[in-house]
């Protein structure tokens, strides 16, 4: 990485720089009002048992894996040309969370096998999901963070090519690392999941920590905020994954409940 203070051509617009007009902003703001009132209008309910639908979980995720996917090769695509750190600090968020689906969809019980294709523990899948919902905000405020310091030196990446390869290895290596944690036999992670019940992941604070870490996340974002079009549309990600984590492993507590 090196600092320059050439500026860019006024012609070349990118996600990260480019304003946000008042549409992103009107729109974005309706989307996180909407996923606020899902939350409040779902919360009452969420723990009202549904039928058991193992086939939801590959159909869902599948959808998520190539949506976040589809974003990731594109903010490298932006960090290829722009050579911004910041961007390619929150495309490895993206891959991240592209790749430990995968995983977290091959040891789901029921899916695939009936404990699941990796075998693993009662844990496997409870600490797939927090590391894949705790470690995706933590990208987006370093992504925050090195967005702010980027401004204010001139930071770029020299050789982005070589930058992208890297980041790839590196965010397979941390899903492996991950994936081989909570497939130890031996648990050497605490017990947070009991036959499908995630009741001990709010008595134990792993899910009220992830959403702090969220919120914490949200709060930086807004403040270092340069009202580009990329940080709107974060914040609405975020608020959605506000949503998501309170009402999956907070308020419900048991796979297949409405929540």
């Amino acid at each position: 990485m090196e600092t320059s203070q050439k500026p860019r051509p006024a012609t070349q617009a990118f996600l990260g720089t480019a304003p946000a007009g008042p549409w992103d902003r009107r729109l974005g703001t309706a989307f996180v009002i909407l996923s606020f009132l899902v939350l409040g209008a779902i919360a009452p309910f969420a723990r009202l048992p549904m039928s058991p639908m193992p086939a939801f979980v590959p159909a869902y995720e599948s959808a998520l894996w190539i949506c976040d996917l589809l974003t990731a090769v594109l903010l490298l695509g932006q960090f290829n040309r722009s050579q911004s750190p910041s961007i390619l600090v929150l495309s490895c968020g993206y891959l991240l969370s592209s790749f430990i689906i995968v995983p977290h969809i091959l040891a789901f019980p029921a899916v695939f096998a009936p404990k699941g294709l990796l075998g693993g523990t009662n844990q496997t899948v409870a600490w797939l999901y927090v590391f894949w919902h705790i470690c995706f905000p933590l990208f987006v405020l370093a992504y925050s963070v090195t967005a702010k310091l980027e401004v204010r030196k001139g930071w770029r990446w020299s050789r982005p090519g070589l930058a992208i390869c890297t980041a790839i290895v590196l965010v397979l290596a941390l899903v492996a690392v991950f994936t081989k944690l909570s497939l130890h036999p031996d648990g050497l992670l605490p017990v947070i999941s009991v036959d499908g019940h995630y009741s001990r992941m709010v008595t134990s604070g792993v899910s009220p920590a992830i959403l702090c870490v969220i919120i914490l996340t949200l709060g930086v974002l807004w403040r270092n905020s340069r009202g580009s079009v990329l940080d709107v549309w974060l914040m609405v990600v975020l608020s959605a994954w506000i949503g998501d984590v309170a009402l999956s492993v907070v308020v419900s507590d048991t796979r297949f409940e409405l929540g």
